[in-house]
Order: C-alpha cells, then structure tokens, then sequence
C-alpha cells in the first residue's frame, strides 16, 4: 500500500520488469492472469505504461495498447492495484498511454458506464460499444494451455 514517501516512477517500456513483478493483477476476472502471462502480453503490445514503486520494483498500475500503427490504437487494459488507487496513479498511467499514441487518430477503449467520468478526465469520450468474452480461453490461458515458448 502506498504510504507517505512512497516513490513511484512511471515508465514506457519493460525495462526492470519481470514477471513476478506483475503477479495479482486482473481483478474480478474469471481468473487471475499469471505475471508471466501479463508479461507476455505487455511485450507483444505496442505502447506500455507501468507505474513501479521505486524501493521494491513492485508493479502497482499497468496499461498497454495495441495499435495498427497508422490509424489506431485499442487499450484492452488499465489497472492500479487495490490500496494505490485513488491516488492519480492512474490518471497517469492513462495520460502516458494516449502521450504514446498521439500520432493516431483515434485510441479506443471498452469499460463499464461507472467508470466513463474516469476517462472523460484524461479527454475521452463516451461512447457505445460492443464486445465479446471466451472466459473458457482466458482460463486456459491462466493455466498455462495459452502460452506458446
């Protein structure tokens, strides 16, 4: 839990990062996805924002697009860990993202009408949307089935 004094150093890359450094992450999914599988996904995607606390190199909020490089650009995850929230952490995390993809002409994401007030604040705004979910495949994946060497 981030206490007074706690540094925090916010980076684009995954420099220092490895996979115990993001084990806990995904909250109220079907499952928590593995460090190594988070690890595996962030390095396959196009723009990364970690917020890392300096003294334990722990990951305490990360987000990643994807993007085709011309056009778009598609956040499929921001997360702050539970006990740092409430702290602008991510706020940040989400400025350093859309710094990243500010060549593009648009970056999109999906999220619960609760949290739209959220990304309204970094210049978003809400829209409808639609998607699918294979909870069978990302339990799979969690398991290890969905990794590949």
């Amino acid at each position: 839990m981030a206490g007074v004094g706690t540094v925090i150093r916010y980076q684009s890359s995954l420099d220092g990062i490895a996979a115990n450094h993001l084990e806990g992450f995904c909250e109220g999914w079907a499952c928590r996805v593995p460090g190594r599988v988070l690890l595996r996904a962030l390095d396959a995607s196009s723009f990364v924002s970690l917020a890392v606390e300096e003294e334990t190199g722990l990951v305490i909020g990360v987000g990643y697009a994807i993007s085709d490089g011309v056009l778009f650009a598609y956040v499929p995850m921001l997360e702050v860990r539970k006990g740092y929230r409430g702290k602008g952490i991510g706020t940040r995390l989400m400025l350093l993202l859309l710094e990243q993809c500010q060549q593009l002409y648009g970056a999109d994401l999906l999220c619960d009408a609760s949290l739209q007030p959220f990304y309204a604040r970094v210049g978003m705004k809400g829209v409808s949307g639609a998607c699918v979910r294979n909870f069978e495949a990302l339990r799979a994946t969690c398991a290890g089935a969905g990794s590949s060497s």
